[in-house]
């Protein structure tokens, strides 16, 4: 929690001071080293906000919800696909935002906002290997991080729909969740108690991956993933 830590033989010149603790802020400076020197470093817990405040006006007395932790929180919304820090690959046209992804064989039902989507049945090339991939998580704050989003997955003529998850950048991946078809827009929700913690490793990557398991398939559309702890009871 406290101390002084000592570096011994260091060259003149500027350097780059990084300190990283789970649950706190992490704090960068850059610092000219000419000689002997003390750099104090005061790290501040992490800040969440408040959800849902209000104040009664005729007692000023305040209640709110606990503000959650999160890790992740995307809605598909900007101009940007994919979103910073996100990737997409894919062997075609692969994932792409829009408000109205149905094709002549597959139809997507109405969805109130932008959403992200891979049509297999508009493009019929290689849909095998879509990714729309998050960017890097470190989950070690809380051992209670789960996965939400939107979805859209009918399975229609042959489609595979899988979450997976990366340790090593993207190079490998491991299914986390196959989906099941579903004839609407569905929340589903996947506990990621085994990435939290502690003993959880320092970064992973998440994907959403579309398959069309090499058939003229139809699709998958996905909106609003988050990766938070779950919502607790309101004060």
């Amino acid at each position: 929690a406290t101390g002084i830590l000592t570096f011994d033989q260091v060259w003149k010149g500027t350097y780059t001071v990084e300190a990283i603790k789970i649950g706190y802020e992490s704090y960068f400076a850059t610092h000219n080293i000419m000689g002997d020197e003390t750099i104090t470093i005061l790290m501040s817990e992490n800040k969440y906000p408040p959800r849902n405040l209000w104040v009664d006006p005729m007692t000023s007395i305040a209640t709110w919800d606990p503000p959650l932790i999160q890790a992740l929180d995307e809605d598909f919304e900007g101009g940007l696909f994919p979103p910073t820090g996100w990737q997409m690959t894919s062997n075609d046209v692969g994932w792409y935002i829009t408000t109205s992804g149905s094709s002549s064989f597959w139809t997507i039902p109405t969805w109130t906002s932008q959403y992200a989507v891979s049509n297999d049945d508009l493009n019929n090339g290689d849909g095998s290997v879509d990714y729309l991939i998050t960017p890097p998580m470190d989950l070690r704050e809380v051992d209670t991080y789960h996965l939400m989003f939107d979805s859209y997955y009918d399975g229609a003529y042959g489609q595979l729909a899988f979450v997976e998850y990366s340790l090593d950048a993207g190079a490998t991946w491991e299914v986390l969740y196959q989906l099941s078809p579903s004839a609407s827009w569905t929340m589903i929700e996947q506990d990621l108690s085994g990435f939290s913690g502690a003993s959880g490793p320092d970064q992973v990557w998440f994907a959403f991956h579309s398959d069309d398991a090499g058939a003229w398939a139809s699709g998958w559309a996905i909106d609003n993933p988050l990766v938070q702890i779950p919502s607790p009871a309101a004060n």
